[in-house]
């Protein structure tokens, strides 16, 4: 929000106080060198008709101070797929870093870490105790296995796989924490979504979030039927609120749901990671 009232276009008029773009250039072009950190860039640009006027301008500014500034821009992975598809920057970043899947041995050091800091010391005897078919894995009967198995269904996400843990623990009666597996990702509440449903999580998982105003804007829907797709996605577990204390609400894909989504929009040509 910060940047995007500094870059204001002539859609969005920046204050009276605010700096002028030249002015801004040359700030820090003769400031003393420093690196600044920019999280969250995607929200820097919506998908829809001069959706991308403020991030332009921001790379210009990253462009014109890149001698006397150092630059660390972080994208999710999606919407930077989408912004190189629409606008071709790649040229203008020194190096692009694309942060790898974690491995099954750096899961269970952060698992570890974690367990070891709040004095947890969980037990591995209760692998394969659930019946329902929510719970069927090929037998899995250490912890080597779980971690394994962890790995996998989180395709090597650090926040995917601490949330599974969660769900595998639990505490018995004499307070021992026990691991059972954790329940299978199912995309049955996906297969029903209709062609604008699926449309608005296109939208929600290329921007990493988003409110329904801007879920309308990027589909060009209509902003009440938005309204309604996020409510009932969000009742039945696929969306979450961001954490954020921005007005008005925005949403996410919830963790339970992320791969599911990314494999049925990819399943229905909607989505595509390359």
């Amino acid at each position: 929000r910060w940047l995007a009232s500094l870059l204001a276009t002539e859609d969005a008029p920046a204050g009276p106080d605010a700096p002028t773009f030249d002015a801004l250039v040359q700030a820090f072009s003769t400031s003393p060198p420093r690196a600044i950190a920019v999280d969250e860039c995607e929200r820097l640009f919506l998908r829809c008709v001069d959706g991308f006027r403020v991030v332009d301008r921001f790379l210009d500014l990253v462009t014109l101070t890149d001698h006397n500034v150092l630059w660390v821009l972080s994208f999710d992975r999606l919407a930077w797929l989408l912004l190189y598809r629409v606008r071709e920057r790649r040229g203008y970043f020194l190096e692009t870093i694309r942060l790898k899947s974690w491995t099954d041995a750096e899961l269970r050091a952060l698992v570890e870490a974690r367990n070891e800091a709040t004095g947890v010391h969980p037990l591995f005897d209760r692998l394969n105790t659930r019946g329902d078919e929510a719970y069927n894995y090929e037998v899995v009967r250490t912890s080597a296995g779980y971690y394994r198995l962890l790995t996998e269904i989180a395709s090597g996400n650090p926040r995917v796989a601490q949330h599974l843990w969660l769900e595998s623990v639990a505490r018995d009666v004499d307070g021992r924490v026990h691991v059972a597996l954790f329940e299978r990702p199912s995309d049955h509440v996906l297969k029903t979504l209709d062609d604008e449903q699926l449309f608005a999580l296109t939208s929600l998982v290329q921007h990493n979030g988003l409110s329904t105003v801007e879920i309308a804007t990027t589909i060009n829907a209509d902003p009440m039927a938005c309204e309604v797709y996020v409510n009932h996605l969000h009742e039945v577990g696929i969306l979450e609120p961001c954490v954020s204390s921005d007005a008005p609400r925005r949403y996410r894909v919830s963790v339970s749901f992320y791969h599911a989504t990314l494999a049925r929009l990819r399943a229905v040509n909607l989505l595509h990671l390359r």
